[in-house]
């Protein structure tokens, strides 16, 4: 198959999404030809077989999405497959869910006085305007399968945006069990907590993320 993969920049080193991603598009070219739709190439996919790079460099995300859309209307792609960047495609998958529900986690956690910061910013900048027109178009595709990542997102996709429930697939990602296994704490446990001088009887919470807000961790420190 013909496979089209969205993605402003692929990048696995920045975070979650873009090693997913990278490992996703790794896994299919053995299978079939990808084309990878860009604003950035990676130079170290030039020289594999099965996958190729279009590069649309652009001003702006927005620009972007509108400049893959034209290309994805005129081209001859099995699937398109978008990792949350554009508005033209078969198959959506927002790594970072809904917009709208991250609007609002942050509104949650801000005082009268930044809430009301955030509100005008979101008035009067011109890249917030764009931002908020793209997910518009980005939630508004009628022929689209969207992919969930948790439960969380599913109804925020459903309830926030009014996509039905029978386009919605939630497929939660991976994880590595040779690395990350409740067996192993009990052999690393002991150890790091002496390295971090911790003690035994002491709770704490280890977080590990690009984006610790995306993540929730200021809402659970609140």
């Amino acid at each position: 198959m013909k496979i089209a993969i969205v993605v402003y920049r692929l990048e696995p080193n920045r975070g979650g999404a873009e090693r997913w991603t990278s490992d996703y598009v790794d896994w299919l070219r053995k299978r079939h030809c990808v084309t990878l739709l860009t604003s950035r190439a990676n130079h170290n996919l030039q020289n594999l077989s099965g996958i190729s790079q279009q590069v649309f460099r652009s001003r702006d995300r927005f620009e972007f999405a509108q400049r893959v859309s034209y290309e994805v209307d005129k081209s001859t792609f099995d699937v398109v497959h978008d990792m949350g960047y554009g508005f033209n495609s078969d198959v959506f998958q927002p790594h970072c869910g809904s917009q709208i529900a991250i609007d609002r986690s942050k509104g949650e956690l801000n005082s009268a006085l930044p809430k009301l910061g955030r509100q005008l910013l979101k008035s009067f900048s011109r890249r917030q305007q764009k931002l908020t027109a793209l997910a518009d178009k980005q939630f508004q595709q009628t022929h689209t399968q969207f992919v969930a990542v948790s439960g969380r997102v599913s109804n925020d996709l459903h309830q926030l945006h009014a996509i039905p429930l029978d386009r919605i697939t939630m497929v939660h990602n991976s994880v590595d069990t040779g690395c990350f296994h409740p067996g192993l704490r009990i052999h690393f446990r002991r150890r790091m907590r002496q390295e971090l001088q911790i003690d035994e009887n002491e709770f704490i919470l280890l977080t590990v993320a690009h984006n610790h807000r995306l993540k929730g961790v200021p809402a659970l420190l609140k």
